[in-house]
C-alpha cells in the first residue's frame, strides 16, 4: 500500500514534468513545465463597506458632490437631452446605503438555510464520510450492507482512492504511460478479516491479481537481488490487473460519492444534534453522523470548527511532521513523514537483475523503493520501461519545499539525486540512465512514523454523544489492510449505536446518558514508534522482516501517502 499512505491526507500536491535531451556538455539536460494543483479558494472574505465617493463617475459622465454633514446627496448631469418634470433638472438622488461587513459564519443562522436533508425517521440515520480513500470507501460500504445511508465527500479531481491511486499520461499515436505512484502492492494478514475477504472478492471478479513470486526482493549496491520469502514463507503480494486505482473503483461502486468536495466546517445542529457540513459558505447537507476518514494538517483543522466541548478528538487528530520521532519511546501525536516519489520512463529496457519487477533499496539515504510499472501491469506492448522511485524519510525531510508550487530547479535537481541512486543500487556508470520522460511529486504528509497503541477491536475512534467516528491505518499499522478493517469496524460499532438511539428524541444528549463503555472507543488514544519498514518507505509487505536494516516488519503493507 505504498502509494495509499503516501497520498494521505489528500494534502494538495504539485508535480514536476520533464523531458530530456542529448547534449554534448551534460549528461542530462531537462526541458521543465511545472504543472500545481489549484489552490484552495479562500471562501472566508470579508466584504468591506463601499467608501461614500466624492469625484467623477466615467461610467455616466456625471459629477457627484456629497454632503456628508446634512446627508444632502445632489447630481450634476451635463446630458440635458433627457429632461423631466422637475425643472429639467434631474431628481434628488437618494444617498448611497452604507452596508456593513459581511456578517461571521453563524451556525445557528445558517441552520435555518441550510439545503439540507430533511429530517428522517429514527431507523434511517444518514452518515458523511469525509476521505475517499480505502478506510472510507469500506466504511461507507459497510454503512451501506447495514442499513445506513452514506454519503462520500472526497478532494479527488479524478476519482477516489486516496494513496491507492495510479498516474495515467497520454502520449500521441503511443501507448499511454501508467505509473502506481502511491500504493505499491497489498498483501493480506489473519487478522485482517474483512480486508481478506474483500481481496478474495476481487481475486474473483478479476479486479486483482497476485504479483509473481520472486518478483520483490531486496536490491543492494552494484545490483545484488534476492527475492523476499525464497526458501520457507514466500510473500504474497497482490496489485490490481491495470493498477492500484482498480481498488477504489471496485470498493466505490454503488456508493454515493460527491467529489472534487473540500469539507471546511462542521457544525452541531441544535435542532436534531446531527451535523451540518460546509464547504467555506456553501453548505453540503446535515447528517446524523460524521465519519474523519482522513488524517494530517486538514483533518485536524475541520475538527477545530466543531467546537471546544470535542477537543479530544482535535488533539487525537492533530498531526505531527518529521522524519524521526521527537520521543521515540512514547511519541505524544500521529507523526507523517515525507516523502518524494519520481516518476520516470526510459524508452530503452533498463539493466535490472534477472525478474526482479519491484524491490527494497539497501544502504541508500536517498532511495528507499523502486518498481517497474511496465513489467507490473503489462502496460506497454514491447521495449521502454516506466519506472516509479520512491525516496527515504530523511530525504523528503531534507528536500522539502512548498509542494503546491514546486520550482523548477529544486524538482529537477531531485529527479537526479534519486536517479543517481537508482545508478549507484544497480551497478551501472553514473549518467548511464537517460530517461525521456520524468515526474517529480512531493508527498508532504506521507508515511505515519508513529501509529495507534490500540488493540484490532478498537481500531477506531468513535464518541457516541458526539456522533463522530474516525478511521484509518495509522490507528493500528501503515497497511491497506489495517485501513480496511479500522473503517469496516467503525461501520459496525456505528450501526450498533444507531440501533441503540432509534427510540431516542433528536437533539444533543448527553454523554452521563450512556454507559461509559458505548459513549466512547479509542479516546484514550496512545502513539506508539512505526515499525522500520513503514517509516523507511511506502512499500511494505506483510513478511516477518528483511535483513540489511530494510524492515522488520509485522503484516504491512506499501504506503506512500
Amino acid at each position: 500500500s505504498l502509494g495509499y499512505s503516501f497520498l494521505r491526507g489528500h494534502e494538495s500536491s504539485s508535480r514536476v514534468f520533464q523531458t530530456t535531451s542529448n547534449h554534448q556538455h551534460s549528461r542530462r539536460t531537462f526541458c521543465t513545465v511545472i504543472m500545481t494543483a489549484d489552490a484552495q479558494p479562500n471562501g472566508d472574505r470579508k466584504t468591506a463597506a463601499q467608501p461614500k465617493r466624492n469625484g467623477k463617475d466615467k461610467k455616466k459622465n456625471r459629477t457627484t458632490v456629497a454632503h456628508f454633514q446634512d446627508r444632502d446627496f445632489a447630481s450634476n448631469n451635463k446630458n440635458t437631452n433627457n429632461r423631466n418634470s422637475n425643472g429639467g433638472r434631474s431628481p434628488q438622488r437618494k444617498p448611497p446605503v452604507n452596508r456593513p461587513n459581511k456578517p461571521k459564519f453563524s451556525s445557528e443562522d445558517a441552520f435555518l438555510k441550510l439545503k439540507s436533508y430533511p429530517l428522517k425517521p429514527r431507523d434511517s440515520p444518514t452518515v458523511a464520510v469525509i476521505g475517499g480513500g480505502i478506510s472510507g470507501l469500506v466504511c461507507a460500504k459497510t454503512l451501506e450492507e447495514n442499513g445506513i445511508r452514506a454519503t462520500v465527500f472526497d478532494t479527488g479531481k479524478n476519482e477516489v482512492g486516496g494513496r491507492c491511486s495510479t498516474r495515467e499520461f497520454e502520449r500521441p499515436g503511443q501507448a499511454p504511460l501508467i505509473f502506481d505512484h502511491s500504493a505499491q502492492f497489498a498483501t493480506v494478514s489473519e487478522e485482517d478479516i474483512e480486508w481478506t475477504r474483500l481481496v478474495q472478492e476481487m481475486l474473483e471478479a478479476g479486479v486483482m491479481r497476485e504479483w509473481g513470486q520472486g518478483r520483490v526482493g531486496r536490491l543492494a549496491a552494484g545490483g545484488a537481488f534476492q527475492p523476499l520469502g525464497e526458501g520457507g514463507n514466500p510473500m504474497q503480494a497482490y496489485i490490481g490487473v491495470q493498477g492500484m486505482r482498480d481498488i477504489p473503483r471496485h470498493l466505490a461502486q454503488g456508493l454515493q460519492v460527491e467529489r472534487p468536495v473540500w469539507v471546511s466546517k462542521m457544525k452541531r445542529d441544535p435542532r436534531t444534534g446531527g451535523w451540518g457540513l460546509w464547504h467555506y459558505q456553501e453548505a453540503l447537507g446535515t447528517f446524523d453522523y460524521v465519519v474523519v476518514a482522513h488524517n494530517g494538517k486538514c483533518a485536524a483543522r475541520l475538527m477545530s470548527t466543531a467546537g471546544r466541548e470535542y477537543g479530544r478528538l482535535y488533539q487525537i487528530l492533530d498531526t505531527k511532521f518529521g522524519a524521526e520521532l521527537r520521543y521515540p519511546k512514547s511519541p505524544r501525536n500521529m507523526q507523517l513523514c515525507s516523502l518524494w516519489a519520481v516518476l520516470v520512463h526510459f524508452d530503452k529496457d533498463v539493466p535490472v537483475p534477472a525478474g526482479m519487477e519491484g524491490a527494497f533499496v539497501e544502504g541508500s539515504d536517498v532511495l528507499s523503493w523502486v518498481a517497474n510499472n511496465s513489467a507490473k501491469l503489462q502496460s506497454l506492448p514491447a521495449g521502454g520501461s516506466s519506472w516509479t522511485l520512491i525516496s527515504t524519510p530523511q530525504y523528503g525531510q531534507r528536500n522539502k519545499c512548498p509542494q503546491e508550487n514546486i520550482p523548477a530547479e529544486h524538482g529537477g535537481r531531485v529527479v537526479e539525486e534519486m536517479l543517481g541512486a537508482f545508478e549507484e543500487a544497480l551497478g551501472t556508470a553514473p549518467g548511464s540512465l537517460r530517461p525521456t520522460f520524468s515526474s517529480a511529486q512531493l508527498w508532504g504528509a506521507a508515511n505515519p512514523v508513529s501509529v495507534g497503541d490500540t488493540p484490532l477491536e478498537e481500531a477506531f475512534v468513535f464518541q457516541e454523544a458526539a456522533r463522530v467516528g474516525v478511521c484509518g491505518d495509522w490507528l493500528r499499522r501503515p497497511s491497506l489492510g489495517a485501513a480496511a478493517e479500522s473503517g469496516a469496524r467503525l461501520a459496525r460499532h456505528l450501526a450498533a449505536a444507531a440501533e441503540r438511539r432509534r427510540d431516542q428524541p433528536l437533539g444533543v444528549i448527553p454523554d452521563q446518558e450512556y454507559s461509559a463503555m458505548d459513549v466512547q472507543v479509542g479516546l484514550r488514544f496512545k502513539a506508539r514508534p512505526a515499525t522500520g519498514a513503514a517509516v523507511a518507505v511506502s512499500p511494505i509487505g506483510d513478511f516477518s522482516s528483511t535483513a540489511g536494516g530494510v524492515a522488520d516488519v509485522a503484516a504491512v503493507d506499501l504506503l506512500t501517502t
